[in-house]
């Protein structure tokens, strides 16, 4: 799982210290800590979910389209999350999302909700 984070850190050749310490990272705040080297058939599907987001987060795009990225998620990971997402848009302002649940207080606009 943490080559699948990794991935697009690799093709923009962050050295391979860095990349770990940016993955763990980011597989601690989606909650997946111990289960860095298992393969996804060995996840489960809100598991699966939040690798993703992990990999899109550890990436750092300038900008970060979502469509429902908690659909798969428990409420309690799904909050957490959010409140990180929150705390990463206030940070840099970079997120965007057309999920009316993804976080709290945020305008919209008719393309979805913005950030």
């Amino acid at each position: 799982m943490r080559q699948n984070v990794e991935f697009g850190l690799e093709i923009k050749k962050v050295a391979k210290v860095e990349r770990k310490a940016i993955s763990d990272h980011f597989i601690s705040l989606v909650g997946l800590d111990g289960f860095a080297d298992r393969y996804p058939h060995e996840l489960s599907g809100g598991m699966k979910q939040r690798v993703a987001i992990a990999r899109a987060l550890a990436y750092d795009p300038e900008v970060l389209l979502m469509d429902e990225p908690f659909a798969a998620v428990d409420a309690q990971t799904r909050e957490s999350l959010q409140d990180e997402l929150l705390r990463i848009w206030r940070r840099r302002k970079k997120l965007s999302s057309s999920s009316p649940t993804v976080l709290k207080k945020r305008p919209f606009s008719a393309t979805g909700w913005l950030f």
